[in-house]
């Protein structure tokens, strides 16, 4: 004859089932109900950040579009300019715009990733390079606005100085498409601060 104990280890306590429609089926329903909705929620969600990487998409499609068009204008000012130094500093301008380009459109070079050996960054004053700075992405961008409105002061003055002389009229032409470029770069830069405070 089979003990209790020998009973227990061959033949396990029978599993009790809920029986129909008490609570457990119930609670059952319910969390199917609940999982329905995270599913429902996480759905959301999902088209949410679809939502906003396509901006962000579209967003850097409009920075990529500037930087070309920022690095075209720059070569062909520094084509017609007739200065080895402003072409030079246009030349390098123009290659920063392409470089920004790829960054915008997510194709970096390779020669970018690695670094650019062979190319000299420009110096930077002395009380600058000492400065590490740390500022939030809005106070960034209000510094970015603030010194582009500064930098086309100074530039309309310039103009204002070249129109006055017959003698530099190619001189004033030229400044004045600078100027213009200037002042597509402030409208991004704006465009971007007002993104930063949004969010």
């Amino acid at each position: 004859m089979i003990d209790q104990n020998e009973r227990e280890a061959v033949f396990p306590a029978p599993v009790s089932l809920p029986p129909v429609g008490s609570d457990s089926v119930l609670e059952m329903k319910m969390r199917a109900l609940s999982t329905l909705d995270e599913l429902k929620e996480l759905l959301a969600i999902t088209e949410q950040c679809t939502a906003q990487a396509l901006m962000a998409k579209q967003q850097a499609q409009k920075y990529a579009q500037h930087y070309r068009a920022s690095a075209k204008e720059s070569r062909k000012q520094a084509a017609r300019s007739r200065f080895p130094e402003i072409q030079a500093r246009l030349l390098r301008l123009a290659d920063s715009s392409e470089r920004l380009c790829n960054i915008a459109e997510g194709t970096v070079i390779k020669a970018d990733v690695e670094g650019n050996a062979g190319r000299r960054e420009p110096a930077k004053p002395p009380h600058q390079a000492a400065i590490k700075r740390t500022e939030d992405p809005v106070s960034q961008a209000r510094r970015h606005v603030a010194e582009a409105e500064a930098r086309i002061e100074r530039q309309e003055a310039l103009v204002a100085r070249l129109s006055d002389n017959a003698k530099h009229a190619a001189l004033a032409d030229e400044a004045r498409e600078i100027l213009a470029t200037m002042n597509q770069t402030l409208r991004l830069a704006r465009d971007h601060l007002t993104t930063e405070l949004k969010e």
